[in-house]
């Protein structure tokens, strides 16, 4: 009998061991997942407070946006883009899609501004990625005596001839191409639009002055104060500068363009 009792004591034992294990682990796994689900809700509040602090700055032009509750804070910063001797983009220029470059200042209207705001430099230069071996098509608005036009120039890069009647071998310095003839003393450039053909790539402008300031970057860091434990979101978007539907269609236009 004393080892019927012993025996079954033991099982009792490993039973409780284990019943005491498993519930254990499944109490770990439900307080961890409580976390996440939390953190994921904060991460979704300070994302929210982020993008209404953007959309304050958008609407009154201020960065000193105040949220609703006292756990919830947003810092908004806004940067000027472009204003330098080199202009990039943000990204990769795609396939077939025009990437814009503005040779002219604005007016806090988004209009285009006068002459004394236009890119004054006597040499310019087109960037790609170093051994881009596709085709650029390139596209550049400027006014003369009052009326709007475009020039147009093509170059297949590498010596690739990817299209007819572009310009072949054209002389590649670290992945830049001289276009300053397109410059003309006595005419306002505007802009330079440049589309990458057979494949994508950086682009870039090079400049012995400073280009024109392209529009804004706008940051805003979105933090919920939980517990001590602070939860932020970053939240980037950038506001350049619309181009004119009379520019746009001016790409496939001929000539003169005319203005809206």
């Amino acid at each position: 009998m004393k080892d019927i009792r012993g025996q079954v004591a033991l099982i009792v034992l490993l039973v409780s061991a284990v019943v005491m294990t498993v519930g254990l682990s499944m109490s770990d796994k439900a307080v961890v997942e409580t976390k996440i689900d939390i953190d994921e809700e904060l991460l979704k509040q300070a994302f929210n407070a982020a993008e209404s602090g953007i959309e304050y700055y958008r609407g009154v032009g201020s960065t000193d946006y105040v949220t609703e509750d006292d756990r919830t804070s947003v810092s908004v910063t806004v940067t000027d883009l472009g204003g330098g001797t080199q202009l990039g983009l943000d990204g990769y220029a795609t396939e077939n899609k025009a990437a814009f470059f503005w040779l002219v200042g604005h007016k806090d209207d988004g209009s285009i501004d006068g002459d004394d705001t236009a890119y004054g430099g006597s040499t310019l230069e087109i960037c790609t990625t170093v051994g881009f071996d596709g085709a650029l098509k390139i596209d550049y608005f400027y006014k003369e005596a009052g009326v709007y036009k475009v020039k147009r120039k093509g170059f297949n890069l590498e010596g690739s001839g990817v299209v007819s009647g572009f310009v072949n071998d054209e002389i590649v310095t670290d992945g830049c191409i001289d276009v300053a003839d397109l410059l003309v003393v006595g005419t306002t450039p505007l802009l330079l639009a440049t589309t990458p053909i057979s494949g994508g790539t950086e682009l870039s402008l090079k400049g012995s002055a400073n280009f024109p300031v392209q529009g804004e970057e706008i940051q805003a860091m979105g933090t919920v104060d939980e517990e001590s434990m602070g939860i932020s979101q970053k939240v980037r978007v950038y506001d350049v500068y619309r181009v004119p539907g009379f520019m746009l269609d001016g790409i496939t236009a001929v000539g003169s363009v005319l203005s809206e």
